[in-house]
């Protein structure tokens, strides 16, 4: 037997035994079998079925097997073809090797180095996968009828890959690597653990006799070798990995390069285990370029889960109110549920944080941040609120609280008090330019005085 998977669609045709009518169609894999469905052969012994989801199985699992069995219990089984392929190999050239790697779980320091040198060469790569969701397999509008040549997974040697290149040059695209970069994407976002150990490999531990002597010491120096070249690679990998991380973060771009970059750290984070300190820098970037450009509904728990993984990492020191205030402006209600840890499972394989996410929710929903106390402040000033509870604005704009209390009890409300929603750089009422002092009282707390000309108090609500 001998078919042709093209997308969703597998076609055959049965060499021997003669089969005609209905049939049942399997995928053999390693540990069993399972069912397509049923179809029917025709008298030339050709066939038709829909499979979805075979064509991501193969690019995880290597080499595809079907068998169709009819209603005799006569059997016919073959390898399938994936179309697809060609296109792919084309566009991936000599980094298709590492990246099936990756698809299955089987990388090496060495494949990652690769994977992120092929993105950081052309990052619209990434562009290529859809934003939202593995989407499904079917053919481009200008997809050719017919496919522009068949490769089987594991039969890619540098010759296959040279020859689907040169196929696919000849016969155009067929709109295969939108699912194909997909489904990289949803091998980046799964939890698989550290490529290395950090540590002393137990292998190592039993080449040690009973004497307490090492082992054969040429055994010895070629895992030493092994070692240093495997973390020649990690160290690569790191490199080409914050090279795609800048471009992907650099200004002009768009929210779906953040949410890419996002889970390409994690998936470092995961896998090749960097310094804390590193992963600090990484996330805090994220964060702060994910809530600049926005991040879209589905993917809001995730961001949530990193930024109090970075306020529960003994390894740096966070303020709530900088967490709440984050989680507000990503759009993520602290009055609700606590978000899922295990979506920030990279990042905390490596923060090891001294505190659950649900350990500190409490201290995130009843802190308020400073817009938020000083938007209260405002409802009571302008008489939409009776009063107001305001101890900690007091304490932390002790200059300014004189002033803002008596405005709360005089007639003339707000005569003393200039609230804006844009930075005031300068006083709104005489146009002087405010103390570098004031502007940083402004930046952190978001209340200054106007100490160069007519001595308000300037309120800032923006953030």
């Amino acid at each position: 037997m001998r078919a042709v998977l093209d997308a969703e669609k597998l076609c055959g045709e049965i060499l021997t035994p003669a089969m005609r009518g209905a049939v049942s169609v399997f995928y053999i894999f390693t540990t069993g079998t399972e069912l397509l469905g049923q179809t029917t052969v025709s008298a030339d012994g050709r066939f038709e079925i829909g499979a979805p989801m075979l064509e991501q199985k193969s690019l995880f699992g290597g080499r595809l097997v079907i068998r169709v069995v009819d209603g005799q219990g006569r059997a016919a089984e073959g390898f399938v073809s994936v179309a697809s392929l060609a296109e792919i190999a084309s566009k991936t050239g000599a980094a298709m090797r590492n990246i099936l790697a990756a698809l299955a779980g089987t990388e090496t320091p060495a494949d990652v180095a690769v994977i992120m040198s092929w993105f950081q060469e052309d990052p619209s790569r990434l562009g290529e996968a859809a934003p939202h969701g593995i989407g499904g397999g079917g053919k481009g509008p200008n997809a050719p009828e017919k496919p522009a040549q068949v490769v089987v997974v594991a039969e890619l040697s540098g010759v296959a890959v040279a020859a689907t290149q040169a196929a696919a040059r000849h016969k155009g695209s067929g709109g295969n690597m939108m699912p194909f970069m997909e489904y990289l994407l949803a091998a980046f976002r799964q939890r698989r653990g550290p490529l290395r150990s950090g540590g002393t490999d137990k292998a190592d531990e039993k080449d040690e006799g009973e004497d307490g002597n090492n082992g054969d010491n040429n055994n010895g120096n070629d895992k030493n070798k092994v070692k240093d070249a495997n973390d020649r690679a990690v160290d690569q990998a790191f490199a080409n990995f914050e090279k795609l991380f800048d471009l992907l973060l650099k200004p002009g771009g768009d929210a779906d390069q953040a949410l890419k970059a996002f889970d390409l750290t994690q998936y470092v984070c995961d896998r090749l285990e960097p310094e804390g300190q590193l992963a600090v820098k990484w996330l805090r970037q994220l964060i702060s370029v994910l809530l600049e450009r926005g991040v879209p509904p589905e993917r809001r728990g995730k961001v949530a889960a990193a930024i109090l993984t970075l306020l529960a990492a003994s390894i740096v020191y966070t303020d709530p109110r900088w967490a709440r205030d984050c989680l507000l402006r990503l759009g993520f209600d602290p009055s609700g549920d606590a978000p899922s840890s295990e979506a920030a499972w990279g990042f905390q394989s490596v923060l090891k944080p001294s505190k659950s996410v649900t350990e500190i929710w409490p201290h995130v929903q009843v802190i308020r941040t400073w817009p938020e106390q000083l938007r209260s402040y405002l409802d009571v000033l302008e008489g939409k609120t009776p009063s107001g509870e305001f101890k900690e604005l007091e304490n932390a704009a002790k200059e300014e609280w004189p002033v803002l209390k008596e405005a709360l009890k005089s007639k003339n409300r707000g005569k003393k008090v200039i609230a804006r929603s844009k930075f005031p750089d300068s006083c709104p009422r005489c146009y002087i330019q405010l103390p570098s002092g004031e502007l940083g009282k402004l930046n952190s707390i978001g209340v200054a005085t106007a100490k160069n000309c007519c001595q308000r108090v300037l309120i800032w609500t923006g953030r």
